[in-house]
């Protein structure tokens, strides 16, 4: 099998055992989705759009804020492409396990493509990665706190 071949084949195992193991663990915790039909279809769509909007919106001024990390560091970064890297890291650390970590290493190989240099831009990188990490785990732990607190004192309309 030549190199290409077994890549391709490769890729489509590990998808497939990707598939089997969130279907396995999605059947193993079925309890938790219980009464999250209900909820959905008795959302206040209006809310929900506005609250889309808000969290996209928010990315912006997160993309500006490294951008001047990275510009005191001597990189210059594009707004759309730092925009477009700050949305997908976002969505990397809230859909894989260990996100922030690998949204982290994402974010560092991108500022890598903007041109900062391992070796000459370390602490201004490691600035940028560590205000990331502690930016995500505020927002992660401010929404635990919202969703608890909504769930726990809030009535969902009937």
């Amino acid at each position: 099998m030549d190199h290409r071949t077994r890549t391709v084949v490769l890729r489509v195992a590990l998808s497939v055992a990707a598939l089997v193991v969130v279907a396995y663990f999605g059947f193993r915790e079925r309890h938790l989705f219980v009464g999250f039909g209900k909820d959905l279809a008795h959302a206040d769509w209006w809310w929900v759009v506005l609250a889309l909007a808000a969290q996209l919106i928010s990315i912006v001024p997160l993309a500006e804020t490294q951008r001047l990390v990275l510009r005191a560091g001597g990189v210059d970064s594009p707004f759309g492409e730092m925009v477009a890297v700050t949305l997908a890291s976002n969505a990397i650390a809230t859909s894989v396990p260990a996100g922030v970590a690998v949204a982290e290493g994402y974010a560092f190989a991108r500022y890598k493509h903007f041109g900062a240099d391992l070796t000459r831009n370390v602490r201004m990188c490691l600035h940028a990665v560590r205000f990331r990490i502690k930016l995500n785990v505020g927002f992660r732990w401010r929404g635990l706190e919202g969703w608890t607190y909504g769930r726990r004192y809030c009535r969902v309309r009937s």
